[in-house]
């Protein structure tokens, strides 16, 4: 399986799971909005592009405070 590197450096496997086409119904199923059917998670074609979400994913957005001083230990 083929995989590639978000602009965080987290590998990410081309694959419907990680598509940016996708829509996740209520159901099991996957749709691919490119394609207009039902798919699998595993399936992959050559529509692939990465979501929003994992392009996104390691991006670090928040700070780590002291449990007790609540001061801020990594920014």
């Amino acid at each position: 399986m083929k995989t590639i590197k978000n602009q965080y450096g987290l590998t990410v496997k081309c694959c419907c799971a990680s598509c940016g086409h996708k829509d996740l119904t209520r159901t099991t199923k996957r749709m691919c909005m490119k394609k207009h059917r039902a798919v699998d998670a595993l399936d992959v074609c050559d529509d692939w592009m990465l979501s929003d979400q994992l392009k996104n994913a390691g991006k670090s957005r928040g700070v780590v405070r002291d449990i007790e001083t609540k001061e801020i230990i990594i920014d």
